[in-house]
């Protein structure tokens, strides 16, 4: 295993360092469901940049899609445990349902099926090589029909879990989440996956 600093390692770290206080800070509250809630989407979103600084740590295109695969345990999880945190914060826990948080993880589960047997199926990337033409080398990626359906159901639970927060009047089971202060968090979070990732996307069709 080769290991090299690479640049666009920086944001995803400090968003693991800041999910993992953010984690820290909220078990006091671990004995309550949204506690709960709350624990695994710090969790997921420290194990998704914690993969995405592993991904460019290493040099070598093998090592790389590993953490890219391992990524996506993260990856799925979150937006579903967003979408969870703030229906049970804006008071909507009757729609959580066993039956609906079931029919939430659908998309996921299929997502890491498609994931893990890309080398088959080809669904989620048709293709994916490493670009020796900077320095450090960076993967490349050509995504596939599955990861753009992923996407989209992501950043429209993503959006539909935002709009429950933004459009709450008041807090439930004592748990204050400051919005100016969650939105600088989600703003470092999802940049230092957009930050990491641009290259890839850029040279998707490459």
């Amino acid at each position: 295993m080769h290991l090299v600093y690479n640049p666009y390692m920086l944001l995803p770290l400090f968003a693991m360092l800041m999910a993992v206080f953010l984690w820290i800070r909220g078990w006091r509250y671990h004995s309550s469901r949204m506690g709960k809630t709350y624990l695994v989407l710090m969790g997921v979103l420290a194990w998704w940049s914690l993969s995405v600084v592993m991904e460019h740590w290493n040099q070598g295109l093998a090592p790389k899609i590993f953490w890219i695969k391992m990524s996506y345990f993260g990856i799925v999880c979150l937006p579903v445990a967003w979408l969870i945190f703030t229906a049970q914060y804006t008071g909507r826990e009757k729609w959580l349902t066993v039956r609906n948080v079931s029919l939430l993880f659908i998309v996921p589960l299929i997502t890491l099926i498609m994931v893990w047997t890309n080398s088959m199926f080809h669904l989620m990337w048709k293709d994916m090589w490493l670009d020796t033409s900077i320095n450090p080398p960076v993967d490349a990626v050509t995504h596939n029909l599955w990861f753009w359906a992923h996407s989209a159901y992501s950043y429209s639970l993503l959006l539909i879990g935002t709009y429950f927060y933004w459009t709450c009047s008041e807090n439930r089971e004592g748990f204050t989440v400051s919005k100016p202060a969650f939105s600088y968090w989600q703003h470092w979070s999802h940049g230092s996956e957009i930050f990491s990732s641009c290259y890839r996307l850029n040279h998707s069709q490459s």
